[in-house]
């Protein structure tokens, strides 16, 4: 499996989700202290902890989280989504509230 130098930030994932017609739910992180994000796509659900860089969602009846070793092209993408091998481009977290 490929290794990554790093997860992205908070504002990383925001950008990356308007490119991709992503929905990204930060209220309860924002406001509520929270410490996942949650992801929203036809038929996925992706949670996201910006301080750890760990995942896990469901898509139809298919579990999934960081740990895993897979090899299929779905969670190739999600990985690359999450994780970067760039240095850090802005050391803010994101978190506005709290």
């Amino acid at each position: 499996m490929k290794t990554f130098k790093r997860h992205r930030t908070l504002d990383e994932i925001q950008e990356m989700c308007d490119l991709q017609g992503v929905e990204l739910r930060r209220r309860l992180y924002d406001y509520e202290g929270n410490d996942f994000v949650s992801l929203h796509s036809p038929g996925i659900v992706v949670l996201y902890d910006p301080q750890l860089g760990r995942f896990q969602g469901q898509c139809d009846e298919l579990h999934f989280d960081h740990r895993q070793d897979r090899t299929e092209d779905w969670y190739a993408a999600l990985l690359n989504f999450f994780y970067t091998d760039e240095d850090v481009k802005d050391s803010n977290s994101g978190k506005t509230g709290v």
